[in-house]
């Protein structure tokens, strides 16, 4: 049986072809790198729910893209000016969409800004076309989101939760069997933190959290503390009645909470039942390790009920937006102002440099930069000789695939499978293996000859050297540096957690600080076992 993965990566590779073709007739060819770069926004977005204010978010989304096609343009027109509007542009980009404690967001604005710049940028003439162009076809992020995304965060929210109360129950089993297993944590630890992101996902750029979701990451943090609290029982050999009794009520509040969203006209008799095993498991708080876990649940029953609370909306200020874009600019210290420098800087001047020598494949150049320069330098050499290996694997497929078929049609489809394929491959250098034969298929395809080959392992072989003199040298930064840095960070947050007075004016800082400081955790809890 086919997987679910296969079926929608297949049927999204379709959809986006019929939406390329339908929308370059429409547009026309010059504007088909702007549909192209729509579905490379519209696929990395689809990771993030933007469910919550879609047509708001939609909205603005366009309105960077609108403003990433008019930079293109400007830029275009003269060599020196566009070193000027490449560095803005780009330092943008990048200082908006990267952060210490999350994936950064930068690439498909980044790979399609250089896609409508040095592939087809819009002459004045053509710019009010272009505009149009981006705006209607940003609809198909929207569309995106509404099909590929539906109940998207609901059910991660939903499975996730099952699985941190399922491994939460399993080592209860253990404990109760004298067998404590220390993966189970690990295990834990990452749902939550699947949890905290998906809420730290859907936010508005206003910093507001939804009153059910304030509800989801109370009882996700509740769960947490329990299993943290079960860590007491590892080296203890032998239980008493009162342990073992309150083991297993724990094990029936756990199958209560799960229970809970499964039934609507039950949730009141559930809630209640919940606050029975609590009182009962509160007689044997003179225990230390049953204290514990009396500290983890008891605030349950009140945030399950939190989950059903709507939002009221009108509190939430929309001059927030611009107040928090503006406010982070103010450190100039941090890794997201250091790499958007390092980034603009490099690639502007590479860009200007490409323009001036006039080098037909330029782009080529910049694409391994925009992958290999990395926040932090320990990343950069491994993946430069990935991106090496792969281009290199990619041309020798290219050279004997491109040998025996000479048919125009049947070279254009390899190209197109090409892509497809690439839907698939997530082992770096596969993948860039897959894009170099999909990138000189359309090279050969436009009318390009042998030297092609040639000038692509050069000109990847100059981006990556290049990078690497980047990362080395200019605003030089390294994981250490990073675990320095957000050591200090979260310090910082735990501190002014612990400081701020619990007052309704003050909830929302308190529960960004709460999910700030449990992806800081995450992050720090990564690197200190070498995930960068």
């Amino acid at each position: 049986m086919l997987s679910k993965d296969f079926i929608t990566k297949t049927l999204t590779f379709i959809a986006n072809s019929i939406f390329i073709n339908i929308f370059s007739k429409i547009f026309g060819m010059s504007n088909t790198i702007v549909a192209v770069s729509i579905v490379v926004i519209a696929l990395t977005l689809v990771m993030i729910d933007l469910k919550e204010d879609i047509f708001r978010k939609t909205f603005l989304i366009s309105m960077a893209i609108m403003l990433l096609g008019i930079g293109a343009t400007v830029s275009a027109m003269n060599p020196v000016i566009g070193l000027i509007v490449n560095i803005v542009i780009i330092f943008a980009i990048v200082y908006q969409t990267v952060d210490n404690y999350k994936s950064p967001m930068y690439f498909p604005f980044l790979i399609s800004y250089i896609f409508m710049l040095m592939s087809a940028p819009a002459t004045y003439e053509e710019l009010p076309l272009r505009i149009v162009s981006i705006i209607v076809g940003s609809l198909y992020i929207l569309l995106i989101q509404l099909v590929l995304n539906k109940d998207r965060f609901k059910k991660t929210i939903f499975g996730t939760r099952k699985g941190i109360v399922f491994n939460i129950i399993q080592q209860i089993d253990n404990i109760l069997d004298m067998e404590y297993d220390n993966k189970i944590n690990h295990q834990v630890d990452g749902l939550i933190n699947t949890v905290v992101t998906s809420i730290h996902h859907t936010k508005s750029k206003n910093k507001y959290i939804t009153e059910k979701n304030k509800g989801n990451l109370e009882i996700a943090l509740s769960l947490q503390n329990l299993n943290k609290s079960l860590r007491d029982f590892e080296d203890i050999n032998t239980l008493n009645d009162d342990m073992k009794n309150c083991l297993i009520k724990v094990k029936k509040i756990l199958g209560l909470v799960d229970e809970y969203f499964y039934h609507h006209n039950k949730k009141s008799n559930i809630i209640e039942d919940i606050n029975i095993y609590i009182d009962e498991i509160s007689q044997y708080r003179e225990n230390k390790e049953i204290n514990n876990i009396i500290k983890a649940i008891n605030g349950i029953p009140i945030y399950l009920q939190l989950t059903e609370k709507h939002t009221d909306k009108s509190m939430w200020k929309k001059d927030l937006i611009i107040k928090n874009v503006v406010k982070k600019i103010d450190n100039i210290d941090s890794l997201e102002f250091k790499f958007a420098l390092k980034m603009s800087l490099s690639v502007s001047l590479v860009i200007f440099l490409t323009n001036i020598l006039n080098l037909t494949y330029g782009r080529w150049i910049i694409f391994p930069m925009i992958s290999i320069i990395q926040p932090y330098y320990d990343e950069t050499m491994t993946k430069a000789k990935n991106r090496v290996i792969g281009t290199i694997i990619g041309i020798i497929l290219f050279t004997i695939i491109f040998s025996i078929v000479e048919d125009p049609a049947i070279r254009m489809n390899i190209t197109i499978i090409s892509a497809y394929i690439g839907l698939f491959i997530t082992k770096y250098e596969y993948s860039t293996a897959i894009v170099a034969i999909s990138a000189l298929g359309s090279s050969a395809m436009r009318g390009g000859g042998i030297e092609i080959l040639f000038w692509r392992i050069i000109f990847t072989i100059i981006g990556c050297i290049v990078a690497m003199l980047v990362n080395k040298y200019i605003l030089h930064y390294r994981v250490s540096h990073s675990i320095e840095d957000l050591s200090s960070e979260y310090q910082r947050a735990v501190n002014k957690l612990n400081s701020i007075n619990i007052t309704k004016e003050n909830e929302t800082k308190i529960y960004n600080l709460k999910l700030n400081i449990k992806l800081m955790e995450h992050k720090l809890s990564g690197k200190s076992r070498g995930i960068k």
